[in-house]
């Protein structure tokens, strides 16, 4: 019984050795800067529970998230109270429409609201960190329709076909994706696959039925939209590590399904790779751990597109509605910032 014991014992310390040794590579050898799963305010002071949307913003709140100081609005946005005067420019998205690692001045809402203040526009950023593409929709249709946007302005992300986070997870699996860098490095290279705290609903089969099923009912918003007489544009961001996009990636699904309903797309990622001559970590907040959030500068850069576009773009809304004034902007009307940063105009 004690030689058994010996030997279990052994095999174990001999695993656990094992095991410290790997990670220790991983982390010598650099690996350890693989990006972190997200981990959604464990302390809630941001965010809230929600039975539809998994979680939301909690309005009211304030301090410091994700690096910069934050305010959150009465109807759970980042930034100031709106008016009830005057067409009004909704952004929908996750962290980089809240502008994480970004003064609030700096994100690229908050640039938005500046830029069209000439044309009496008021400026919505609702950006929820670590939402997908789902709980954007359903956002709008639960709540944010009701402020009758003129434009709708849809922020996406490579991991927007990807299932809703959860607010609260304590499995281990989560545990050893934000304290070991081996693990994420080997469930990241899809050589053992898993949701993390990702987990597919009850009704999905597998992440490609549940990404079907997300793009469709994408699809069918946008058409709903086009109905209603509100323009929509869709901007992609890209990873900025990343050299190039994937062809049949998330990102560039999306966006066909944009160019079929007719919706003005914005591709972030030739604009980035025109302004940093192809190194697009260097609009990163953190560039040594591949962080995929903009600095001011990305953010400029992403107010000056979506501008462009709606220029480009006016859109259905009524030409005796001030948002038609917006077409005629031109560079003395941006913040100086900006135009130095992109040349807008």
């Amino acid at each position: 019984m004690r030689q058994a014991s010996f030997r279990v014992l052994t095999i174990a310390g001999a695993t656990v050795l094992a095991l410290v040794v790997v990670e220790v590579a991983f982390r010598i050898f650099g690996l350890s800067s693989v990006p972190q799963p997200m981990n959604v305010d464990p302390e809630r002071v941001f965010h809230e529970a929600d039975a539809t949307l998994g979680y939301k913003l909690r309005p009211g709140s304030k301090g410091v998230f994700q690096g910069a100081e934050v305010e959150i609005n009465s109807l759970g946005c980042r930034g100031p109270e709106i008016g009830d005067e005057g067409p009004l420019v909704l952004a929908l998205g996750d962290s980089i429409t809240f502008g994480a690692g970004v003064a609030e001045a700096d994100a690229f809402p908050s640039l938005l609201r500046s830029l069209l203040a000439p044309s009496g526009t008021r400026v919505l950023g609702c950006g929820v960190s670590g939402w997908n593409l789902e709980q954007m929709l359903k956002r709008y249709d639960r709540d944010l329709g009701a402020l009758h946007p003129g434009v709708v302005v849809v922020n996406l992300f490579v991991d927007d076909l990807s299932p809703p986070y959860e607010l609260a997870d304590r499995s281990v699996g989560t545990w050893l994706r934000r304290h070991s860098a081996a693990f994420r490095t080997i469930e990241l290279s899809r050589l053992w696959p898993g949701s993390g705290n990702r987990p597919l609903p009850g009704w999905a089969r597998d992440q490609g039925e549940y990404a079907a099923a997300v793009q469709l009912r994408f699809a069918t918003w946008l058409q709903a939209r086009r109905s209603e007489g509100v323009s929509v544009i869709v901007v992609t961001h890209p990873q900025l590590h990343q050299a190039k996009e994937q062809v049949a990636g998330p990102l560039e699904q999306l966006g066909r399904l944009a160019g079929t309903a007719g919706v003005p797309l914005i591709r972030m990622r030739p604009v980035y790779a025109s302004a940093t001559e192809g190194d697009l970590l260097k609009l990163s907040i953190h560039p040594e751990t591949h962080d995929p959030h903009p600095t001011a500068e990305g953010h400029a850069l992403i107010a000056s597109e979506i501008v462009r576009t709606l220029r480009d773009h006016p859109g259905p809304q009524d030409p005796a509605s001030p948002l038609a004034a917006v077409p005629g902007l031109t560079s003395p009307d941006l913040p100086g910032r900006v135009c130095a940063l992109v040349g807008a105009g």
